[in-house]
This record gives C-alpha cells, sequence and structure tokens, in this order.
C-alpha cells in the first residue's frame, strides 16, 4: 500500500471492525448511520491513497489492489465509486480533459452556461442508461485541486515565467517520473485556471520532454500563451547547457591528456608522450569551436531577448497612440477644433468687458462744477477759522510764561551777585603788622 502506516487510520489494525468496512453494502434504509458511516471511511481513504501515491487517476480493480488486506479486497467499493461520481467528487478521465480555459467573458458564459449543463445532462442520462464500465478511469478532483497548488507553492522562482521541459519540471519538483500522469493531469488543471500553458513542441524524440509549459506565481491572474521566441529562448538555452558540459568535459579531457604525456616523458616514453599530444591537439581544435559555438548561442540568445523587450515595448506604444486617439475622438480635441473655441473665448471675453464698462456708466450726469466751489469756500472758511484759534492759543501761552521766566530772571541776578561778593571778600587781604616795631611804639608811648 503507497500510504504510510502512520497516516492509517486507527481503526486500520482493528480486525472486527475492518470486517465490516470490508463487506459489501446492505440496504441504507436497515441503518443509514452505518452506511454513512462506512462510506465516509473509504471516500476518506481513497482521497488519502490519491494524494500520497500522487496518483489521482484509478479504475475499480486499481483499488481493490491498493486496498487488499491479508489477502481480502473490499466488496463494497463500487457502490462507493458510484456514490462519489454522484457527488462530483470523481469525474471520468474524458470528462475532465474536455474542460478547457475561457479566454474571454463570452467564452466563460458559453462554458458554464450551456456546455457544462450539456455535458452534465448528456453524462447523467447516459450514466442512468448505460451500465457503467468496471474498468473507467476516474480522476479524483479534490485532490488535482490541491497538488495544483502545491505545485505552484513548491516550483522555485526562477522556473516561474519561464518555458521548460517536462522532463526538468520532474526533476525540479522532485516528482517519481512513473508518476508523469498525475502531474500532467495537475498541468491541466492549472491551464484551465490560465495559470500555465502547455505547448508541444518538436525539438525532443522523448515523449516526457516533447512537452513545454509555463508556470507564473500563483497571484498572477492570467499567463501569456507560449510564444515561438519563448521557444527560442528554451531551446537556445538548452544548447547552452549542453555546449557548456561538453566543453568542461573536453577541457577535463585535455588536462588528463596532458598529465599523461608528463609522464610518458618522465619514463622515457617519447613517441607515446608525442602520440598523446597530438591527440591532445585535435581535442583542442575540438574545443575550440565548441567554444566559438557556445559564444553565438550567448550572442543569439541576447539578441532574442531583445527583440522580444523591443516587441514588448513597441506593444506599449501602440496601445498608448490607440488610447489617445480614442480619447482624442471621444472628447473632440482637434488642433482646429481648439483654435476655435480659443478665438471663441478671446471675443466673448471682449463681449463681457464691454458689458461691465457699459453697466458701470452713471445712470444721470450731475454738474459737479457747482459742488466744488461750494467746497472750497468751506475749506477755506475752516482753515481761516483753524488759524484764529491757533493765534489766540499762542497769545495767551505767551502771557503765562513771561512772568516766571522774570522772576527767575530777578532771582537769578541776584544770586550771582551774591556770589561775586562772597568772592571779592574772601579775595580781600590785609597787610601784616610785625611784631618788633609794635614793641617799640608801646615803649616810645610810654616814655
Amino acid at each position: 500500500m503507497c500510504i504510510p502506516s502512520e497516516k492509517l487510520p486507527p481503526c486500520w489494525n482493528d480486525e472486527t471492525r475492518m470486517n465490516v468496512l470490508f463487506a459489501p453494502f446492505r440496504s441504507r434504509n436497515a441503518n443509514p448511520q452505518d452506511w454513512d458511516s462506512k462510506l465516509a471511511f473509504w471516500r476518506n481513504m481513497i482521497e488519502l491513497y490519491c494524494k500520497e501515491s500522487k496518483c489521482y487517476k484509478f479504475t475499480l480493480p486499481d483499488l481493490l489492489k491498493v486496498f487488499n488486506r491479508n489477502g481480502r479486497s473490499p466488496g463494497c467499493l463500487e457502490v462507493v465509486i458510484n456514490e462519489m461520481f454522484k457527488l462530483n467528487e470523481i469525474k471520468s478521465v474524458s470528462e475532465y480533459l474536455e474542460e478547457t480555459p475561457s479566454k474571454s467573458w463570452t467564452g466563460w458564459a458559453t462554458q458554464v452556461l450551456v456546455k457544462k449543463p450539456i455535458k452534465w445532462t448528456f453524462h447523467t442520462v447516459k450514466n442512468s442508461f448505460v451500465e457503467r464500465d468496471k474498468n473507467q478511469e476516474y480522476v479524483h478532483v479534490c485532490s488535482v485541486d490541491i497538488a495544483s497548488k502545491i505545485v505552484l507553492k513548491s516550483l522555485p522562482e526562477n522556473c516561474k515565467g519561464k518555458v521548460i521541459d517536462m522532463h526538468h519540471l520532474l526533476e525540479v519538483l522532485e516528482w517519481p517520473i512513473e508518476k508523469a500522469n498525475g502531474l500532467q493531469l495537475v498541468l491541466h488543471k492549472l491551464v484551465c485556471e490560465e495559470k500555465a500553458d502547455i505547448k508541444e513542441v518538436g525539438f525532443s524524440e522523448e515523449p516526457e520532454k516533447a512537452l513545454t509549459l509555463k508556470l507564473i506565481k500563483i497571484n498572477t491572474k492570467t499567463v501569456k500563451p507560449i510564444s515561438d521566441v519563448d521557444v527560442s529562448i528554451h531551446i537556445l538555452e538548452e544548447n547552452e547547457k549542453i555546449l557548456t558540459k561538453n566543453i568542461e568535459k573536453q577541457e577535463a579531457e585535455v588536462n588528463r591528456i596532458r598529465e599523461q604525456a608528463k609522464n610518458c616523458l618522465k619514463t622515457g616514453h617519447r613517441q607515446m608522450a608525442k602520440s598523446l599530444l597530438i591527440k591532445k591537439k585535435e581535442l583542442e581544435k575540438q574545443l575550440t569551436k565548441k567554444c566559438n559555438a557556445l559564444q553565438n548561442v550567448h550572442v543569439l540568445l541576447s539578441k532574442v531577448k531583445d527583440v522580444e523587450d523591443d516587441a514588448e515595448i513597441l506593444s506599449s506604444y501602440k496601445l498608448a497612440l490607440t488610447s489617445l486617439q480614442n480619447t482624442f475622438k471621444k472628447t473632440g480635441l482637434t488642433e482646429d477644433g481648439v483654435a476655435d473655441t480659443m478665438l471663441s473665448l478671446g471675443d466673448v471675453l471682449d463681449t463681457h468687458e464691454d458689458i461691465q464698462a457699459s453697466l458701470s456708466q452713471p445712470i444721470k450726469e450731475e454738474n459737479y462744477s457747482e459742488l466744488e466751489e461750494e467746497l472750497a469756500e468751506l475749506l477755506s472758511m475752516d482753515m481761516k477759522e483753524k488759524e484764529q484759534t491757533e493765534n489766540k492759543q499762542d497769545k495767551t501761552q505767551n502771557d503765562k510764561v513771561e512772568k516766571p521766566i522774570d522772576d527767575s530772571k530777578k532771582t537769578a541776578a541776584y544770586a550771582l551777585e551774591t556770589v561775586e561778593l562772597e568772592k571779592k571778600f574772601q579775595n580781600l587781604k590785609l597787610p601784616e603788622v610785625p611784631t618788633s616795631d609794635s614793641n617799640q611804639i608801646k615803649n616810645k608811648l610810654s616814655l
């Protein structure tokens, strides 16, 4: 069995319970709860088998072999398959592969509203009247959906958005080669979701390499179809890898022969050394040719990528040009139309200024000369009255200021005279009277 023992349900080792589960179904009316429980068990087991084995399509004989236990196969799987088919948990391979992606809203509406109902009616009527083949292959829909999400998440970033062959994809995803059919169902699911594109090319004879695909990130809405440029880039990159490996091997061979020639010279086998050197020269010529071929591949690869980028740039230019032209058509933007509009706008503005000037004119003209003369007389009278009042105020102020000025002058003069007299008095000095003479005078008087 492809299911690991640790993922098997606990009842798998219970003989009593497994005898009941392996027995054929009885009437559901007898015990609906046990009937539903038994159906749920086998539905889960089939889903678990598809996930673990990466084998998303099966037949009834395949399941009988897978779930064989101690030489005994389940006797109820035919009913389980019929119930799963009614619940759309499984579909026939032909019915599943008929689903195609809708590239437009019209295609989507046709797919959902027309094709699917017709197909469902046809298959329902067919299954009602025609006995189902026991060897018919079925696809487990839920397991394929889960596997498609896992593939998108596990795919390396350097492989997303690039064309890679089926063999390389199996290696990157670490998918068993014998389970390649399961991966093709997953890719079909991604194509229906417009997250992958598949294109068959004839550059490889091996069937698994004859299929190339383009995967993108999970958050991208749509993927561009694989173009001839994408195929050319893929072929050139594959040739680049092959040439690089061959050059590395040939360089190692040249180095090995050189070492052998040295050893022959050391041992004295000169002829053998010459023969080895001749072989080395031939290998070096081949190596030079391969290096030139690799250089040409590099140049071509660079040119093709440049052409792809230039094509995208040109496409963006065309898109921008188309949008501008459509905008001009919708809005009516033309050179003559803009010029006429600007002229009309100038005329309208001139008319508006004339209207404003007319509206600002007075209704009745007044004679303002007499009013001006009267205003001048009033102003002159006001000026005379103002001058008279100012003169009166000046006289009264002068009278008030003169008296204190005279008193202050008298006081100041008296103070000056007093100061001068004090100075003179201080400067006045009497001559000193000598003492000896005074005594002589006294003596004379006494006589």
